[in-house]
């Protein structure tokens, strides 16, 4: 694969990594926690999203979430 000159993003400030959220099924957690479609999540408990030990953002999230533990709160 070849390479090509760094993308930059028109007017992004800030390209810290983000999870969008795209849909909220009815009396999910996500549901119960408010989310909303379109909501960006930045960070869980103060901490910025990364890749963590999984190498996987997604992965690190849900870590994170299933750590809380159910029933409790996740900031």
């Amino acid at each position: 694969m070849e390479e090509g000159p760094p993308l930059f993003l028109k007017d992004a400030e800030d390209l810290s990594p983000t999870i969008q959220v795209l849909e909220i099924f009815p009396d999910s957690s996500a549901d119960r926690a408010v989310l909303q479609s379109g909501d960006t999540i930045l960070a869980t408990d103060g901490q910025q999203l990364s890749i963590g030990k999984e190498n996987s953002l997604m992965m690190n999230f849900n870590r994170r979430v299933q750590d809380v533990g159910a029933g409790n709160i996740l900031q």
